[in-house]
């Protein structure tokens, strides 16, 4: 692969060219300023690139593939599904591989651009692989569609659009903003989503980061912004639902309490036990005793 690219070639068209070779077919294409749009139909396979300086955001427009991405030495994978989006930084070398033929649409946006909107403070955004922003997906479909139209005021409104998009991405994935920043509560889609996530995944580990990574935030962010919401932290939310889950399970069967540790997360029979016993005041036998007389 090539280690740079040459000056006299425009780094959109330089990327667009390497898709098709890869033999992903480019649909539409829209351009202003500060911002590229550029959607695909995309074979089962991947891409990779050298360093372009412009921040990409792809949208999952189809299909829900697994996906490899590779930025620099760090790596990561997991499932997109139809509507999230991925974030990658600029100036960085990327690998993707993808398992199935889908539909993507890419938003390029200049870092500098970026920089205008800050005065030229630094920042560093969250580089989320696969996380929901309704907001974002919604304005790149419109702007495409105006333009796909041939609207007279198209050229205008991606230039606003540019702004628009811009200024969204530093507000909600702007870390160096969140050490200080007094965290708000979670919209209400925000807060269904982490908690679909800790139920599907309530006999597992806590994982912040996961959590976070969900709604686009960082961990340390996100347990301030659901303390604010819930009231309580996300750890003691989880263990008041494994709790309440057990509560269930010891009334409605006779499962032996070490396989039941383990289903809840809990890392052994005494451990399960010890915290039944201190959220409740009486041991899971106890409890299941209590129940049935």
């Amino acid at each position: 692969m090539q280690q740079s690219i040459s000056h006299d070639l425009d780094e959109m068209t330089y990327f667009s060219a390497e898709a098709e070779r890869s033999g992903h077919r480019l649909l539409d294409s829209v351009a202003s300023a500060g911002i590229h749009l550029q959607r695909y139909d995309c074979q089962p396979g991947g891409w990779s690139h050298v360093p372009i300086g412009w921040v990409r955001v792809a949208i999952q427009e189809a299909a829900s593939p697994r996906m490899i991405r590779k930025l620099g030495r760090r790596s990561d994978s997991g499932f997109r599904s139809c509507g999230q989006i991925s974030i990658s930084p600029a100036d960085v070398e990327q690998r993707w591989s993808w398992d199935r033929a889908m539909r993507l649409t890419l938003l390029f946006v200049r870092p500098d651009w970026l920089e205008t909107l800050t005065g030229g403070r630094p920042f560093s955004l969250h580089m989320p692989l696969a996380v929901h922003d309704p907001v974002l997906t919604n304005a790149v479909h419109g702007l495409i569609d105006t333009a796909r139209a041939g609207h007279p005021l198209a050229p205008a409104l991606t230039d606003a659009a540019g702004t628009y998009l811009a200024a969204h991405l530093l507000t909600r994935y702007d870390a160096t903003n969140e050490a200080t920043a007094r965290p708000a509560r979670m919209a209400d889609w925000q807060l269904k989503r982490v908690l679909d996530f800790m139920k599907a995944r309530i006999g597992e580990p806590t994982n912040l980061t996961d959590m976070a990574a969900e709604i686009g935030m960082s961990a340390h962010y996100f347990c301030r912004a659901f303390r604010m919401t819930m009231g309580v932290s996300p750890y003691q939310f989880m263990l008041a639902q494994r709790i309440e889950l057990a509560k269930t399970r010891l009334l409605s069967g006779e499962q032996d309490l070490s396989s039941l540790a383990v289903e809840l997360g809990f890392s052994s029979h005494s451990h399960f036990s010890s915290t039944f016993r201190r959220v409740t005041g009486c041991t899971p036998s106890g409890y299941r005793w209590a129940g049935h007389h």
